[in-house]
C-alpha cells in the first residue's frame, strides 16, 4: 500500500486531556439499525474527534474502515481504490474482486464494482463501520451515486459513517423515514457547559469560575474549535477575566480574534513554518523542508502536536500529519494576505516534491494551483502509462483536459495519451481527432503509441485490413520494452486475422499477444487474448486445445486472486462455445450464464455482443427459441443504450435461432448489411445460415450450390468447425433428394 494512502486510511488518535463525550458515544452505541450515521456540522465541531473517540474506545467498538477523502477522490476508480484499501485494513479479502475490476484495461460499470463489494461484505461476519471522513470534498454525480447505492444494500451488520461539512446527496429523507438514519449536528455537537469547564481545566490546567465557563459557553455557542482556541489563549493571558470580557461574537469574529492571539504569541520561526506549509493538504518534515527552504519541518511538527496547536497525526509514527481544516483556513488566509506572491512557488516546491517521490496526483495538482503548465504536463507525461495500466483513466483524461488544448498540440506524447484515454472510454471520434496530432511525432514511440491506438479503433469498427496493417506497423515501431502496448498491438493484429477468416495469422498474433502480456504481468489483458485464442483453436477443430485456453485463464485468476474478475467472463463465454461444439449443454448453459453476467458488469461492447450470442445459441439448442430470440433483443438494447449500432453478428445470431421458421430468417439475413469481402469469417458464417435456410424451405439445389463453395474456402483455411458444419449441411441436402442417408429422428436434445 502506498505510504500516503496509507495515511488516509488511519483513524486520527484521541488528544490527550480529551473530553469524554458520554451522551453522544451513547448516541453512537444505539445507532444499531441505521444504515447511514451522519455526522455535519461546520468545521471545528469536533466531528472527526467524537467519531475517532468512538472507534477507539475497547473491545466492544465495532471494526473500521477509514477513509479520509480529498479532491482526488472525485475520480471514481480512484475512490474505490481508495474505499477497497480502507476495507483491506479490516480484513484483506474485502475487496478482492472488485480491485481486480478496476484494474483491467477497460474497467467495469461501477454499478458492477460495488456489486462485488457488497457481496464481499455480505459474507463478512463481524460488525463493521465504513467511515468516509470529509465527505463535502465530494463533488461527482457518480461518486455520490454509487455511494447511495451501497448505502440501499448494505448488510445489516455493516453501517456507514459519512463526516461532512453539509448534507451530501444521499437518500437522507428515505433512510430518515425508514429509522435507519442516525443524524449528529452542530446542536447535538455543541459542549454543554459541564463539557466546556472540563475542556477548559484540562486544556488550561487551572480551574475558571463557573460565570467564566458559562461566559465562553455561551459566547462559542459550544463551538470546540472555538473553547479550543480560547484555552490557548488563556494559557498566556495575564487578566483572565478582561479576557473573557472581551471575548464575543459570531464563529467567524471569535476565529479570527482568537487566531490572531494564538498566533500572535508564536515565535516567528514557527509562525512563518506554518504559514508557508499551509498550501500542503498532508503534511510530513522532508516535505515541509523542500516547501519552506528550511530545515526542522519534523521538529516544529512535533512541537505543534504537543502544544496543541491542531495538529494531527495521520500515522502511528507521527510522519505524517495534517493541520484541522480550520487551522489550515486561518493560516492560508494570512499567507493570501501577507505573502500572495509566494504561493505559486510554495505550490510548485511541493509539487517537485511529490513528484520525486512518485506522489503523482499531489505531485500534478500542485504543478496546476501553481499555474506551471509546463510542469504539469511534465507530469502528465510521466505517469499516463501508470494511471491507464491501474484502470485510473477517467484521472488522466481529468489532468488532460485541464490542460489548454494548445498544449497538447505542442505535445504529440500528450495527444497520443488522450486519443488512448478516450479509445478506453469509447469516445472513438475524439480519439481520432487527437490522433491526427500524435501521428506526425517524430519519436518512434509516441508514434507507435499512436498507430497501436489507431489500429485498435479500427478493430473496433470491423475494419480488419486497416487494423491489421496499423497492428504490424505499431509492432513494428514500439521497441522491444513497451511489453504493454505491443500486447495490444499484437491482439488487434490476431483479432483482425480471425475477422477475414485466416486462422493460422490470427493464432499466430494471439500467441505473440499472450507471451507479451506474460511479459508484462498483466493478467487482464491475457484473459481476452486467452479467450480469443480458445475461438481460433475451436475454428480449427481443436477442443481439447481451445477447452485448455480457457482453463488457463481460470486457473490463472485463481492463483493470483481473481477469480470474480469481471474480465474472465470472455473465458467463460469461451468455454461455452467449445461446450456446445461437445454438446454438453448443461455445462455449456451455466459458463455462458456467469461469463455475460461477468461480461455485462465489464461493460466491453463486443465481450457482451458474445456473451448474448453464445448464451443465446445454448438457449435455442434447447429448444428455448422465444428465451434466445429475447437475449437477442437485449443485446440490441444494450448497444443502442451505448449509440453503437447493432453488429452483423446479433442479426446474423437472430437468423440462426429463427431457422425453423425460412421465411423469417430468410428476410433477417436480407436486412443484414452488405459485408466487405475482407470480413471472410462472418461472410462464411452468413453463407452457411443462408445454405441452412435454402435447405429448410425446400431450395435445395442453391444450398448445394453454396455449400460447395463454402466447402473448398473452409478445406483451404483450415475452418474445420465451418467444414463440419457444411458436410452436415450437404447430408442433410442431398437426402432430400434421395441421395444421401436421412437425417436422424427422435427425441433429446439437438441444436437448431
Amino acid at each position: 500500500m502506498q505510504q500516503l494512502l496509507a495515511t488516509k486510511l488511519f483513524i486520527p488518535g484521541v488528544r490527550p486531556g480529551h473530553v469524554v463525550r458520554g451522551r453522544l458515544l451513547d448516541l453512537l452505541d444505539g445507532a444499531t439499525y441505521s444504515r447511514l450515521i451522519l455526522l455535519a456540522a461546520p468545521a471545528g465541531s469536533g466531528k472527526t474527534s467524537l467519531l475517532s473517540e468512538w472507534l477507539r474506545g475497547g473491545a466492544l467498538a465495532p471494526a473500521a474502515a477509514w477513509l479520509s477523502l480529498g479532491p482526488e477522490e472525485n475520480d471514481p476508480v480512484r475512490f474505490w481504490r481508495d474505499c477497497i484499501g480502507a476495507l483491506q485494513t479490516v480484513d484483506p479479502r474485502l475487496g478482492q474482486g472488485a480491485l481486480a475490476a478496476l484494474e483491467a484495461p477497460q474497467p467495469p460499470a461501477l454499478a458492477t464494482v460495488v456489486d462485488l463489494v457488497l457481496g464481499d461484505l455480505v459474507g463478512f461476519g463481524r460488525d463493521l463501520v465504513i467511515i468516509f471522513d470529509d465527505y463535502h470534498v465530494v463533488s461527482a454525480l457518480a461518486v455520490h451515486e454509487t455511494v447511495g447505492l451501497l448505502l440501499e444494500h448494505l448488510p445489516p451488520q455493516v453501517r456507514l459513517a459519512v463526516v461532512t461539512r453539509a448534507d451530501p446527496p444521499l437518500p437522507l429523507s428515505r433512510l430518515r423515514a425508514r429509522g435507519q438514519l442516525t443524524e449528529i449536528r452542530a446542536a447535538d455537537l455543541a459542549f454543554t457547559g459541564d463539557e466546556a469547564a472540563a475542556l477548559l481545566r484540562d486544556a488550561v490546567g487551572i480551574r475558571l469560575a463557573s460565570e467564566q465557563v458559562s461566559a465562553l459557553e455561551a459566547r462559542t455557542e459550544g463551538w470546540a474549535a472555538g473553547l479550543q482556541l480560547a484555552a490557548l489563549s488563556l494559557k498566556g493571558a495575564p487578566d483572565v477575566q478582561r479576557f473573557v470580557a472581551a471575548f464575543a461574537g459570531s464563529h467567524r469574529f471569535v476565529l479570527d480574534y482568537l487566531a490572531d492571539e494564538v498566533l500572535g504569541h508564536l515565535p516567528f520561526e514557527l509562525l512563518d513554518f506554518l504559514v508557508r506549509t499551509a498550501v500542503l493538504e498532508q503534511v510530513c518534515g522532508s516535505l515541509c523542508d523542500a516547501v519552506t527552504g528550511g530545515v526542522g519541518g519534523q521538529g516544529y511538527l512535533e512541537r505543534c502536536e504537543r502544544d496543541g496547536l491542531f495538529v494531527v497525526p495521520l500515522d502511528g509514527e507521527r510522519h505524517w500529519y495534517r493541520y484541522h481544516h480550520m487551522f489550515r483556513d486561518v493560516l492560508r488566509a494570512r499567507l493570501l494576505q501577507e505573502q500572495p506572491g509566494m504561493l505559486p512557488d510554495l505550490h510548485r516546491r511541493a509539487a517537485r516534491w511529490y513528484g520525486r517521490e512518485g506522489f503523482a496526483a499531489e505531485a500534478f495538482a500542485h504543478a496546476l494551483a501553481a499555474g506551471d503548465i509546463l510542469l504539469a504536463a511534465d507530469l502528465a507525461e510521466q505517469h499516463a502509462t501508470g494511471l491507464m495500466t491501474r484502470g485510473e483513466t477517467a484521472t488522466l483524461l481529468s489532468w488532460l483536459k485541464s490542460l489548454p488544448a494548445e498544449t497538447l498540440r505542442e505535445r504529440p506524447r500528450l495527444s497520443v495519451y488522450m486519443a488512448w484515454a478516450c479509445a478506453m472510454t469509447g469516445q472513438v471520434s475524439e480519439a481520432e481527432s487527437w490522433l491526427e496530432v500524435g501521428l506526425v511525432s517524430p519519436e518512434p514511440l509516441v508514434a507507435g503509441y499512436g498507430v497501436a491506438v489507431r489500429a485498435y479503433v479500427w478493430a473496433t469498427r470491423g475494419a480488419a485490413g486497416e487494423a491489421a496493417r496499423l497492428a504490424r506497423q505499431a509492432l513494428d515501431l514500439l521497441p522491444e520494452a513497451e511489453d504493454r502496448m505491443r500486447c495490444m498491438a499484437a491482439f488487434v493484429l490476431g483479432s483482425a486475422a480471425f475477422m477475414t477468416g485466416d486462422l493460422e495469422a490470427a493464432a499466430a498474433g494471439q500467441r505473440l499477444a499472450l507471451d507479451l502480456g506474460r511479459k508484462a504481468g498483466n493478467s487482464h489483458i491475457i484473459y481476452p487474448v486467452l479467450a480469443s485464442l480458445s475461438s481460433i483453436l475451436a475454428a480449427q477443430g481443436r477442443l481439447d486445445d481451445a477447452e485448455a485456453c480457457c482453463r488457463e485463464a481460470l486457473r490463472w485468476a485463481a492463483e493470483r486472486g481473481e477469480a470474480a474478475s469481471p474480465v474472465l467472463g470472455r473465458p467463460l463465454v469461451a468455454l461455452s462455445e467449445v461446450l456446445y461444439q461437445r454438446n454438453d449443454l448443461d455445462g455449456a448453459l451455466q459458463a455462458a450464464e456467469d461469463g455475460l453476467a461477468r461480461d455485462l458488469r465489464w461493460g466491453n461492447p463486443m465481450a457482451v455482443i458474445y456473451g448474448y450470442v453464445a448464451l443465446a445459441r445454448i438457449r435455442a439448442a434447447l429448444g428455448q427459441v422465444d428465451e434466445a430470440s429475447r437475449l437477442i433483443g437485449e443485446a440490441e438494447s444494450f448497444l443502442r443504450e451505448r449509440k453503437a449500432g447493432p453488429p452483423a453478428e446479433l442479426a446474423l445470431a437472430l437468423a440462426r435461432i429463427r431457422m425453423m421458421e425460412p421465411g423469417e430468417a430468410a428476410a433477417l439475413l436480407a436486412r443484414m448489411p452488405v459485408l466487405p469481402p475482407e470480413l471472410g469469417y462472418l461472410a462464411a458464417r452468413r453463407a452457411i445460415a443462408a445454405a441452412r435456410v435454402d435447405v429448410l424451405g425446400g431450395r435445395v439445389h442453391s444450398a448445394l450450390d453454396l455449400l460447395a463453395a463454402e466447402a473448398e474456402k473452409a478445406r483451404g483455411s483450415g475452418r474445420v468447425a465451418h467444414l463440419i458444419e457444411v458436410l452436415v449441411l450437404q447430408s442433410s441436402a442431398l437426402s432430400r433428394l434421395g441421395r444421401g442417408p436421412k437425417p436422424p429422428s427422435g427425441g433429446g436434445r439437438r441444436r437448431r
